[in-house]
């Protein structure tokens, strides 16, 4: 799993073949393919929602931030970071990425 989440995290793309492989070791450990299947898809659908303006200020912290991103205000994550750092900030992207890690 670790290697798939590195992976995940470095290419976009991954999210896909990652949920599928992870869906059918779902498949092979329980031996019905709609649990396998729902794996998937709710893996597939849960990475489309990604993280990706946090990770996007970690990795280019000078690139203009999209104010429109809504990323964390419904969970309450956005709120709670904004106590500890400014928004666009590196530190306040790795608080982000951490409080979702430990709420996830």
């Amino acid at each position: 799993m670790l290697i798939f989440n590195r992976v995940r995290g470095m290419f976009s793309w991954a999210s896909w073949p990652i949920g599928i492989t992870y869906g059918f070791i779902i498949y092979l450990i329980f031996g019905n393919p709609y649990v396998g299947l729902f794996c998937a898809v709710g893996y597939i659908v849960g990475e489309l929602f990604g993280i990706g303006d946090w990770i996007g200020r970690i990795i280019h912290p000078n690139q203009p931030l999209n104010m429109n991103d809504i990323e964390g205000r419904k969970n309450g994550i956005y709120w709670l970071v904004s106590k500890f750092a400014d928004r666009g900030t590196v530190l306040y992207a790795y608080i982000a990425l951490t409080l979702r890690g430990v709420w996830w």
